[in-house]
């Protein structure tokens, strides 16, 4: 598992190390790199403690709670900082707003705590270390970016380290 979460994570490195030479100063660099830590950080945190509670609660509920959870959060912080009123949009925005919550945030939520439940922790933050890649791949794809050899040495990589995890 440590060679494949090796592989998984220089993969990652290699795919993402040209964006280094886009920060303006150190500072910027650092900063960075403290908000990607602390974002890898609280992820894995989150995947440990919901496998534990997924497997006592199961999968649907932890996503409802979670869902429930950051909803709560977000319309207070909304409260919080616009007036009441900003809340009326037209009938497309909210259902824009509405398709967004289900396949952007309930269905995945729900999707990862039932991999959790079936796989387990450990499995699904390795599979996860996919997700720079399928980004560098929609960015390709979408946005006409170019992938360079670092890139696709990096993807390699990543790939290689979750087919190590999964014939394990």
């Amino acid at each position: 598992m440590l060679g494949a979460l090796a592989l998984c994570y220089a993969g990652i490195a290699l795919a993402v190390a040209h964006d280094l030479r886009l920060a303006n100063t150190a500072r910027d660099l650092a900063l960075g790199g403290v908000l990607v830590f602390g974002s890898a950080l609280s992820y894995a945190l989150y995947l440990l403690g919901n496998g534990r509670v997924v497997g006592r609660l199961g999968a649907l509920r932890v996503t409802a709670l979670a869902s429930l959870v950051a909803c709560g959060l977000g319309i207070g912080q909304f409260l919080l900082l616009r007036p009441p009123t900003a809340l009326v949009q037209p009938g497309p925005v909210l259902g824009l707003a509405l398709t967004m919550a289900l396949f952007s945030t309930v269905l995945p939520v729900w999707g990862v705590a039932e991999a959790i439940r079936r796989l387990g922790p450990g499995l699904v933050a390795l599979t996860s270390s996919l997700g720079p890649i399928v980004t560098l791949l929609l960015a390709w794809l979408l946005l006409d970016e170019a992938w360079g050899v670092a890139q696709l040495t990096g993807a390699a990589l990543v790939i290689a380290g979750v087919i190590v995890m999964a014939r394990r």
